[in-house]
């Protein structure tokens, strides 16, 4: 909580007449709690992969609610756990790749309708559905999987130490000052959000986009 005071006071020292001074430390203190969860998943969802790291990446297939099956056709079908906030590496044992993640409105979709065009398991192709993953296409039925992503951080988060990837506590520390201005109705939440997408390497105005 420190660190973010010291972001939102950063504004403050440029001039800025910031109304959230006239709020008491136990106010300010519940309203940065409150915007916690909001700021980790929110920073989380939009950081290049490559800024993760161990602190939320998780083995998504030890979480409860997954699910691997098989078609005869050789397509992979997961069903992933509820809480899944972000899938990183999604690949199957006989993969030498981890593609892409696409999504339903691709061409990328559209072309695996096609049993002629869909990916094979030497030009692999992923599409994340409203059902899950559809992963086109096995070698195998015996295929396994490498499943490796973010949950969604839970309300006991912040009752402890927040998981911050190394790479992206600038990013967070600035996204939760500007959350907690805008409950304040600052206008220099908008200035707190765009200092947080510049460290998550976006330059668009008031966070990213």
């Amino acid at each position: 909580m420190t660190r973010v005071k010291s972001a939102i006071d950063e504004m403050s020292q440029e001039g800025t007449n910031l109304q959230y001074e006239n709020a008491d430390e136990e106010e300010l203190d519940a309203i940065i709690k409150d915007k916690v969860v909001y700021a980790l998943q929110y920073i989380i969802e939009r950081a290049p992969a490559s800024k993760l790291d161990s602190s939320v990446l998780t083995d998504l297939t030890t979480q409860a609610g997954f699910a691997l099956a098989i078609d005869q056709d050789l397509i992979a079908h997961v069903t992933l756990p509820s809480n899944v906030l972000r899938v990183v590496t999604a690949r199957l044992s006989s993969w030498s790749q981890s593609p892409a993640i696409e999504t339903e409105q691709s061409q990328a979709y559209l072309m695996q309708l096609d049993e002629y065009a869909r990916g094979s398991w030497d030009r692999p192709v992923t599409i994340w559905t409203t059902r899950g993953l559809e992963m086109f296409s096995a070698k195998s039925r015996q295929d396994s999987i490498t499943l490796v992503g973010v949950v969604k951080p839970s309300l006991a988060t912040v009752n402890s130490d927040v998981p911050v990837p190394i790479q992206l506590e600038g990013a967070y520390i600035y996204h939760l000052a500007g959350l907690v201005m805008t409950a304040f109705r600052e206008e220099v939440a908008d200035k707190l959000m765009t200092i947080a997408s510049r460290y998550l390497g976006y330059e668009g105005e008031g966070g990213v986009q």
